[in-house]
């Protein structure tokens, strides 16, 4: 079997030879290779970071959201949520099966199976959503799907209710790692305890530990220390707010006896730092869940001098969606606790955020370091407010306006409410760097590389902004050519300097602006149709 049909690259669209997960876009055509699987799609669950930040976007419209689905499916052919970068799960029933189809698992048509593979990289087309469970991230959806041989799918149990089961597999990779991280007699802090994944990690956990060590939860409120009293897993339960690092850290700890492992389940950036400090030297710290950021937790250890293993959530383990059904079906407590958070749906009225009824008063202006600015009109405070909700993740960000409005205050603000605020933010204004140096001012050169070139060859501005935000002013200067050069970095998170073969590993967010205004046909062929668009 061709290797592009196992991993699906015979379907992306855009870019050519990518696979299917970080492509912009994919065929969706639902007339399947003979190496795939149609799926009926009956409900899909939607990644929890990636619907919280749709939920907010639309402010708790139903139909709105229902809207803003659709047209990311429609425009790229799967769920992959551009601002978060995350999709969710599936589940459905078979509808065919293609005749190389590699079935090591004897599926038949009529097989209600789940997706383990992302929805992010799922060719996907929805005919019609039926239903939307706030609570859940659940949708009750007439539509279909394609899955490659490389996809990881598993049959649905009939003796678990739907919801359960979706709930628990869209989660299932985390509560494996964290069983497999955790040891006899450990000391284990959850922060998130209170929530879906929290409660699962915690349940993890405490098949591991047995009657030994501790599981100490952390929660922000009152109500959800007193729900989770219940599970029984616990040995004790903090309410506090794990963004106020330092003194969180006192009402759980003191200053000793730190945690051997922290599991962090919340699902917002801004924990990392609780996470290394309730963490003593040489124990662990693992992010359950896609919403940390991984170099924040880095820089945190390096600048206070703890030597602390850290660990990323990463999706797949083999055997984990047995792992958790087992986990589900072993536990009654954990199941009805499930349960009632899924009964509560109907009396669900809001999804916070901490940009998501956003006032701008003096205090919130302060903290994006915009206490000397002013905001009068209805527009500009709602453009500030779409900046504000999306400067917390961690995608490309494209401001366009008329010279003079303001365009570079809104990047600082972006940078300043992201979790690599801490890091540098670089600004270039590509209008003023020469063409035919912009290549190596961007990506650097090595050593004799051209004629006039530095001995000791010289760093570009993507590794001078590695691990915080790189802000390009007048994007719209820009050669097409090195717009290609400039996907690879943004998409691969890697480039090559002038002259050079071996390539360099990047993290850098791009914030970009610019006063043109670009005809639709034309956008389509730029880098930065990939963005979050602020106009």
């Amino acid at each position: 079997m061709p290797v592009d049909c196992v991993f699906g690259t015979h379907r992306v669209l855009e870019p050519q030879y990518s696979l299917p997960q970080p492509a912009w876009k994919l065929d969706n055509n639902m007339v399947i290779y003979e190496s795939e699987l149609l799926i009926a799609v009956e409900t899909l669950n939607v990644n929890s970071v990636s619907f919280a930040q749709i939920y907010n976007e639309c402010e708790g419209d139903r139909e709105k959201i229902a809207d803003k689905i659709l047209k990311i499916v429609s425009s790229r052919g799967k769920l992959h949520n551009p601002i978060t970068g995350t999709g969710g799960m599936l589940i459905g029933r078979i509808k065919e099966i293609g005749a190389k189809y590699l079935n090591s698992q004897n599926l038949i048509v009529g097989d209600k199976i789940a997706s383990l593979t992302s929805l992010s990289l799922t060719p996907l087309k929805i005919h019609k959503i039926k239903g939307i469970h706030m609570n859940t991230a659940q949708i009750d959806v007439q539509a279909e799907a394609v899955l490659f041989h490389s996809a990881p799918i598993v049959k649905v149990p009939d003796d678990l209710p739907l919801s359960e089961v979706m709930a628990v597999l869209d989660e299932a990779g985390a509560p494996m790692q964290a069983w497999k991280l955790v040891q006899q007699h450990d000391t284990v802090l959850i922060m998130g305890a209170g929530g879906k994944l929290g409660l699962l990690c915690a349940f993890a956990a405490r098949q591991k530990l047995g009657d030994s060590g501790k599981i100490i939860g952390l929660v922000k409120t009152g109500k959800s220390a007193k729900r989770i009293k219940y599970a029984q897993v616990f040995d004790e339960i903090i309410c506090a707010d794990a963004l106020k690092s330092v003194q969180t850290l006192k009402e759980i700890f003191g200053a000793y006896n730190l945690a051997d492992i922290t599991i962090d389940c919340i699902n917002c950036p801004g924990t990392e730092t609780l996470a290394v400090l309730a963490t003593r030297a040489r124990g662990t710290v693992f992010f359950a869940n896609l919403a940390s950021n991984y170099n924040i937790a880095s820089l945190t250890a390096e600048g206070i001098g703890k030597d602390i293993n850290i660990f990323a959530y990463k999706g797949y383990s083999d055997g984990h969606a047995e792992f958790a059904i087992k986990l589900l079906k072993q536990n009654d407590t954990l199941r009805r606790m499930l349960s009632a958070r899924f009964e509560s749906n109907n009396k669900l009225k809001t999804v916070k955020s901490t940009t998501g009824n956003l006032d701008l008063d003096s205090k919130v202006l302060k903290s994006f370091g915009l206490e000397n600015y002013v905001f009068e009109s209805d527009e500009m405070k709602q453009i500030l407010k779409n900046v504000l909700r999306v400067a917390m993740y961690d995608c490309t960000v494209l401001i366009t306006g008329e010279s003079g409005v303001g365009k570079e205050i809104l990047a600082q603000a972006a940078h300043k409410g992201s979790g690599r605020t801490n890091a540098s933010l670089i600004k270039i204004n590509c209008a003023s760097i020469p063409q035919t140096l912009l290549e190596s001012e961007f990506f650097g050169y090595e050593a004799g590389s051209f004629t006039g070139a530095r001995n000791q060859g010289k760093m570009g501005i993507f590794e001078a902004a590695q691990g915080g935000t790189l802000f390009l002013d007048e994007i719209g200067e820009l050669p097409i050519e090195l717009q290609v050069k400039l996907l690879r970095a943004i998409q691969e998170k890697e480039i090559y300097r002038v002259g050079g073969i071996k390539p360099i590993k990047v993290d850098v967010r791009i914030l970009a602006a610019t006063n043109k205004k670009f005809k639709k046909k034309w956008w389509k062929r730029v880098t930065f149709e990939r963005i979050c668009f602020i106009d």
